[in-house]
């Protein structure tokens, strides 16, 4: 609002014969003073309200930096939430987890000396940080000794292999060997698995049954 003084009326008297203030001059000398002290307080008080919020302001973007600092102490580069930020409890079943799984249905014979490939799986690895936990069971039925190497591949590169040895006496033989197996810093991206057997001597009729399965896992964290 637009500062508006009374002006002072020109045939007003000042003073009066014994040269005090006239009380027509002192009325509006007061409301002159008024006029000015109002004023002044308005404008007091408006710096007061703009010094307010400009310390709520500050105090509003001194919570927005933390808040930022902290959600970015909580986050791996990759964009991941780091793994001591977010209580085990809190986690839904399976929700940091991708599940694939692939079984044989029929049986595979495995020839002396062939590396045979048993089961397959197509895998699409979403983090680069992540885990991927590799479980290849096969099942083995032989009529006599189990002989050869079990090898997991993620496409031609070899993650885990195991080479059994049972002595079946001469009789039929069956068991199930398991290859665990964890695989870390492996970039997200498409992946074939496989697991293969090669038979080395034996059972002359060696193979893989039906059942025999690769599951891997990936632990996104």
């Amino acid at each position: 609002m637009a500062l508006q003084l009374n002006d002072l009326n020109a045939t007003l008297p000042i003073v009066d014969e014994q040269g005090k203030p006239t009380t027509g001059f002192q009325l509006w000398w007061q409301n002159f003073r008024k006029q000015i002290e109002d004023s002044v307080n308005r404008i007091s008080d408006i710096v007061q309200q703009i010094v307010q919020i400009l310390i709520d302001l500050g105090i509003a973007q001194e919570t927005a930096d933390g808040a930022l600092e902290l959600a970015a102490s909580a986050i791996n580069p990759d964009g991941t939430i780091k793994t001591d930020k977010v209580l085990t409890s809190s986690i839904t079943g399976d929700a940091v987890t991708e599940r694939y799984l692939a079984q044989s249905i029929g049986s595979v014979l495995l020839p002396d000396g062939v590396e045979t490939d048993v089961v397959s799986l197509n895998v699409t690895k979403v983090i680069t940080s992540s885990e991927m936990d590799i479980d290849a069971s096969i099942r083995l039925s032989s009529s006599d000794d189990i002989r050869g190497t079990m090898k997991v591949y993620r496409g031609a590169d070899l993650v885990d292999s195991f080479d059994p040895f049972m002595n079946g006496a001469g009789g039929t033989y069956r068991t199930v060997i398991t290859l665990p197996y964890t695989e870390t810093d492996i970039p997200a991206g498409m992946y074939t698995y496989k697991m293969t057997f090669t038979r080395n001597g034996g059972g002359s009729n060696l193979s893989a049954l039906a059942g025999s399965l690769l599951r891997i896992k990936e632990i996104k964290r």
